[in-house]
């Protein structure tokens, strides 16, 4: 028998609630002890990665309580193992089941709280950048700046949802409630910005026209002439001023 056969099936048991085939094929002697011995291993595997998730959803496992997050994120470990070593990118297929248990129990709004959390997850520990700033800005003349192509820092994350998230998600966080009570369930259809600061994530609501501009910067670079053009619609002309200043404001926004 190879080692990585081996080790492939201790992985394969460890994350398993079922680990009788493992103890059988490898461990046939002392079945009782055998057992006990190698839940221990079992325990520390799953538990870490339970652990992992309640970390990065902890308004999710709040919203349902710990026990039944903890068996249904047990479930999720079983078919979605981690796939890289750094664990603070572990759990954003979590978003889709943790959707699914919800609209199950008609909850159509879970998705979102996850779909939130995994948002300010993946700005706290994004990747650093030189980002512009309103110093840069004053910088720039006027044809430098129309010229100037940007696009959205790597840790800047956006979200749309149905539901109030924001006002549910600090709901939750601040009461030992479950489910949705003690807090009002509303569709809003908010616009929401995740932005790097010096200690944490921030999050503010933006228009859609402004989240429209943010999205288009998150997919290919822009010069502000193209952005400018997408604000030329627009009846409240300071409208693109308000954007130009959130940008270099919040220092969203990076060079190529």
């Amino acid at each position: 028998m190879s080692l990585r056969k081996l080790q492939g099936a201790f992985k394969k048991a460890a994350t398993s609630q079922n680990t009788q085939d493992f103890l059988a094929t490898y461990l046939p002697y002392e079945k009782q002890e055998a057992q006990e011995r190698f839940a221990i291993y079992q325990n520390n595997v799953m538990g870490n990665l339970a652990g992992v998730l309640a970390s990065t959803f902890p308004a999710c496992e709040k919203l349902v309580g710990e026990d039944f997050f903890r068996q249904r994120a047990y479930e999720f470990i079983e078919k979605n193992l981690p796939q890289q070593a750094a664990l603070f990118r572990y759990g954003e297929g979590f978003i889709r089941y943790f959707d699914a248990i919800g609209r199950e129990n008609n909850y159509a709004y879970w998705g979102e709280v996850a779909a939130y959390e995994w948002a300010q997850n993946c700005c706290y520990y994004g990747a650093d950048a030189r980002t512009l700033s309103l110093q840069d800005l004053a910088t720039f003349d006027e044809e430098a700046f129309g010229n100037l192509v940007v696009r959205l820092a790597p840790a800047v994350q956006l979200l749309k949802t149905v539901y109030n998230i924001q006002d549910i998600v600090e709901r939750v966080k601040g009461a030992s409630c479950k489910e949705n009570d003690g807090f009002d369930i509303s569709k809003t259809h908010d616009h929401y910005l995740f932005f790097p600061t010096e200690q944490k994530s921030s999050v503010e609501k933006v228009s859609p026209s402004v989240f429209k501009a943010l999205e288009t910067l998150q997919k290919v670079p822009c010069s502000f002439e193209t952005l400018a053009a997408m604000f030329a619609e627009q009846e409240d002309k300071t409208v693109f001023a308000g954007f130009i200043t959130l940008v270099f404001d919040k220092n969203l926004l990076i060079r190529t």
